[in-house]
């Protein structure tokens, strides 16, 4: 599970718990807040509940490698 509040913590615990590398800049984040992943799903269903209502949409730049944009 990752909890709801800051995006940028939200994103450093996604990376940490999915093994993948999301690159974006503060000024991306700042300000922004995740309501969290509960329960179990695939890696890309996370990444979408994460992002959900940010405005933020994650690109594959190459495998296992997102960039927000």
């Amino acid at each position: 599970d990752i909890p709801a509040g800051d995006l940028g913590q939200g994103l450093v615990r996604y990376a940490e718990q999915s093994g993948r590398q999301i690159l974006y800049t503060s000024d991306q984040v700042s300000g922004r807040s995740t309501q969290g992943v509960r329960g179990s799903q695939t890696a890309d269903a996370a990444l979408s509940t994460l992002l959900l209502g940010t405005g933020l949409v994650p690109v594959q730049s190459r495998p296992g490698v997102y960039t927000l944009s």
